[in-house]
């Protein structure tokens, strides 16, 4: 959920302490300018530090529903649970609430509506009974209380990992502004790439179904080839090693003969060439482009860039992925990376950041033959791919490396 949609709102809003879960909405316009005043008042005070259950979700909705940029943030809950044990799935309020509390499930009478309908940007809890969505609101709050008690506690008797909170939270506050300002995008330009892809998938699309190997395996097997996402395994391996008589060139984990992209990659074969091809733009049509076309705002996208999912500590990005943007594939790369834009009156810049984490690794470890390796500017992938793949000096492509 992102609170930039026209039409997004906040329906109950539940405080610590002697206050309550209560229903914004729900007052007459006078007494809902009381409470809108009052509680500006209360975000925009650094004195009064403020804990979350996920401080960036938090933080986003107070920005753009208040016009308020919160002060004082003190403890993500969601981010120190990642801090403790970077397990999946370890963070959510409801799984910390059973294994430290033993509280079983709370939010029976609500969970099918915090999801998204499809096809809309909004969930449905305006639709949950006021009195349970109250209740739900109000346990929340008061697990979040106890668990940033007992988190604060546990990270300070642990040598290093206080500071480790410290500069993830940081990374958060750092993270929230950068999902509010946004990327601006060419949501024109995307309009006429997702044309263009949909004819070229078109075109292949007629060429497969059309084509002789297509007519051969109707009069082979009496039935079409059939394409919905993708072609059947089944129909593939019927053409390619009963009809088409090639020889299978590997496995599957059940012993059938492979058809993935190494085994059609392989193959000297119009039809295969053009199911790569289909496959390539099919995921760049739908899976890249798709995102950025979805999550597109008023000229911008808002990608979520969060600190508490991968074990490796790293940060990740979704709505759209903007750390996975496709660089290699020339196809790709024009289809998405084009329709990034900057703000106007400001350029696009490009870092480079390649070998950061070796010189990095380098720095901490002091070891000699890395630091030498850095200095002497070895291409360790180069080198790497050289002796796994038992190549020359000359056999190591590009992509090979």
């Amino acid at each position: 959920l992102k609170p930039y949609w026209k039409g997004s709102k906040i329906w109950t809003i539940a405080v610590n302490g002697r206050a309550f879960a209560y229903d914004y909405p729900h007052w007459d316009k006078q007494e809902k300018r009381k409470i809108r005043i009052l509680w500006k008042k209360i975000q925009a005070d650094p004195k009064i530090k403020k804990i979350a259950q996920n401080l960036k979700f938090e933080d986003s909705w107070t920005r753009n529903i208040f016009k308020v940029i919160v002060q004082g943030w003190h403890w993500c809950s969601m981010n120190a649970s990642h801090i403790i044990d970077s397990r999946g799935y370890f963070t959510t309020l409801d799984f910390q609430a059973f294994i430290r509390y033993g509280f079983s499930p709370y939010d029976q009478h609500v969970k099918k509506y915090k999801k998204s309908k499809p096809g809309t940007k909004f969930n449905t809890l305006d639709q949950v009974p006021l009195d349970q969505l109250l209740l739900y609101n109000g346990i929340d709050e008061r697990i979040t209380k106890q668990l940033w008690k007992d988190q604060e506690k546990e990270l300070s008797t642990k040598r290093g990992l206080k500071q480790a909170y410290r500069f993830f939270h940081k990374g958060l506050i750092a993270f929230s502004d950068t999902q509010q300002i946004g990327i601006p995008v060419n949501s024109e330009y995307y309009e006429k790439e997702d044309i263009r892809l949909e004819k070229k998938i078109s075109q292949l699309e007629y060429k497969l179904l059309n084509g002789k190997e297509a007519l051969l395996f109707k009069k082979e097997t009496g039935n079409e080839l059939k394409l919905q996402k993708d072609f059947s395994t089944k129909d593939l391996r019927e053409l390619f090693f009963k009809i088409l008589k090639l020889k299978p060139t590997k496995k599957t984990a059940t012993d059938l003969a492979s058809v993935d992209h190494d085994v059609l990659s392989q193959m000297n074969n119009p039809f295969a060439k053009r199911i790569i091809q289909r496959r390539k733009l099919f995921k760049v049509k739908n899976t890249y482009l798709a995102q950025f076309k979805r999550e597109e705002c008023d000229g911008r996208i808002h990608p979520f860039f969060d600190l508490h999912i991968p074990r490796s500590y790293r940060s990740s990005s979704s709505n759209p992925n903007f750390q996975n943007i496709p660089v290699r594939d020339a196809e790709a790369r024009k289809a998405v990376r084009s329709g990034v834009i900057p703000s106007k009156g400001r350029k696009l810049g490009l870092i480079d950041y390649a070998g950061t984490e070796v010189c990095a690794a380098a720095c901490y470890s002091k070891d000699p033959v890395l630091v030498k390796e850095i200095t002497d500017g070895i291409d360790m992938h180069h080198m790497q791919a050289k002796k796994l793949f038992k190549l020359s000096e000359k056999q190591v492509t590009k992509d090979i490396r």
